[in-house]
């Protein structure tokens, strides 16, 4: 009996020990085929037919690299609106990321890395050039969306994402109609991006560590942005975002109801959307003000704001609005209707605790008597303004 179970033991773990070094050499034999420059190539063409097959854009990819599946590297990258077209709407010298390929088997698709290098995006709201067109799908099919929708779901987590020297050019982004003035087109460049992305099924997450860029446009010159953003199937979330632009900065938290930021028509949902807004403090530095103001006014000191907002475009609720300028302060509450439609646009603001400096006083009003500086300066203003 003991021989009989001496013996099937050593069969047992012979057939083990067979079974695992014939798994090894099968997947060494399979991931030294996948390391092959033939095996990269149908990889990368299968990557391009699958995209161009669902949606409107030509995705191209000059030459994949890497140590598949651990880390892959894609090479003169370009996306085209069609097959026609010779205008690239996204272009890439290179996009690397490293895979964690033990969470693929929980359905987490873990990026450690992910690194795009000077990418050059085109967007256009009048043509379909456009990067918007590429990306939409070129079949509305209800019956593959609802097989796609029966897959399973990965959960997406990238700790470490940058964006290095990238540029967006934005054209037709502004009503040249109703302001000639304006320019036709926004080109944003030098975008330098670090930031953290988690996607799950009804929540995203970003925590962007920063953002800089550079635009010529409005006098931007190089802004940084950095703070967390939320994203669910119903609303968008701002938390503690801040902005910072040549000496002027603003920090606000603010959270946005109806808007799906992966739905279509973001402009209809934005109009639709309830606003909750606290600006905890923007300033505008004199130099900016300067700037951005038509007049010559004797500007000599920074403007300090900051605001509590709620409501929509029809009714936006100003809970309370506080404007410092130097020693000079006023403070405000109110409501302002039909913001989207400047004909039947109406406010109703009351004032209270206002204060103005006699320095400002001199400053704007070079005429003004010494009585009436005084009376001016004394005075504790509340009033209450519709219109």
């Amino acid at each position: 009996m003991v021989r009989w179970l001496q013996k099937f033991w050593n069969i047992f773990w012979s057939i083990v020990i067979v079974l695992l070094v014939t798994v090894v050499l099968v997947g060494g034999v399979l991931f030294g085929i996948v390391q092959l420059d033939v095996s990269k190539t149908y990889i990368a063409n299968k990557i391009e037919t699958n995209f161009s097959t669902k949606y409107n854009g030509v995705f191209t990819i000059g030459e994949l690299d890497g140590i598949i599946p651990f880390s892959i590297q894609l090479k003169d990258v370009n996306l085209y609106p069609d097959s026609s077209s010779v205008t690239p709407v996204f272009e890439s010298d290179s996009i690397s990321t490293n895979l964690d390929v033990l969470a693929l088997l929980q359905r987490r698709f873990v990026v450690t890395g992910l690194q795009i290098q000077e990418p050059k995006v085109l967007l256009d709201s009048e043509s379909k050039i456009s990067l918007t067109y590429a990306l939409s799908k070129k079949y509305e099919n209800s019956e593959v969306d609802s097989v796609e929708n029966e897959t399973p779901f990965f959960e997406i987590l990238a700790p470490n994402v940058s964006i290095t020297n990238g540029s967006i050019l934005m054209k037709n982004a502004l009503d040249t109609q109703r302001n000639p003035n304006l320019p036709d087109s926004v080109y944003i460049e030098n975008i330098d991006l670090s930031m953290f992305f988690e996607y799950q099924r009804n929540e995203r997450f970003l925590d962007i560590e920063t953002l800089s860029f550079y635009s010529v446009h409005f006098d931007l010159g190089k802004s940084i942005i950095y703070g967390q953003v939320y994203s669910g199937n119903d609303f968008l979330e701002f938390n503690s975002f801040n902005f910072i632009n040549e000496g002027s900065f603003a920090n606000f938290t603010g959270r946005l109801d109806g808007v799906d930021i992966f739905k279509a028509n973001i402009a209809q949902q934005l109009e639709n959307a309830d606003y909750n807004l606290l600006v905890k403090e923007l300033m505008l530095s004199k130099e900016r003000i300067k700037a951005l103001e038509a007049t010559n006014l004797p500007i000599s000191n920074d403007l300090l704001l900051s605001a509590d907002f709620s409501g929509n475009v029809e009714e936006l609720n100003v809970n309370n609005i506080q404007l410092n300028y130097g020693k000079s302060g006023i403070q405000a509450e109110g409501a302002l209707f039909n913001l989207l439609n400047s004909e039947a646009f109406t406010y109703n603001v009351n004032f209270f605790d206002t204060i103005v400096d006699t320095s400002d006083i001199r400053r704007f009003f070079p005429n003004v008597s010494d009585y009436q500086q005084k009376a001016i300066f004394d005075a504790t203003i509340n009033a209450s303004v519709n219109g």
